[in-house]
């Protein structure tokens, strides 16, 4: 019998400036901390990222709202902030 979706753990990535955490649908009060600033942060999510593709868990990543790479977004409005992200882009491309 194959597996449904809804029987897969669900795993929960959480982006904050202070940290990083992991939780576990199937494992209530487990919860994993990450420290951004961490010189081997790149080998832990590659250990998360085999752990979820082991188990073929299902990822759900919160993203914090009032920030953007590190740094407060403007109170520009979704179409300003959407602007000033295509205007970045832009100008790292040369455009």
């Amino acid at each position: 019998m194959s597996r449904t979706f809804k029987d897969r753990p669900g795993f929960r990535l959480r982006f904050a400036c202070a940290a990083i955490t992991l939780d576990r649908s199937d494992r209530p009060g487990e919860l994993r901390v990450l420290n951004p600033d961490a010189p081997d942060l790149l080998t832990d999510l590659r250990a998360l990222a085999a752990e979820i593709a082991a188990s073929r868990g299902r990822l759900t990543v919160e993203l914090p709202a009032s920030e953007v790479w590190r740094g407060p977004v403007p109170g520009l409005g979704r179409l300003g902030r959407e602007k000033a992200a295509r205007d970045r882009v832009a100008a790292r491309l040369g455009l």
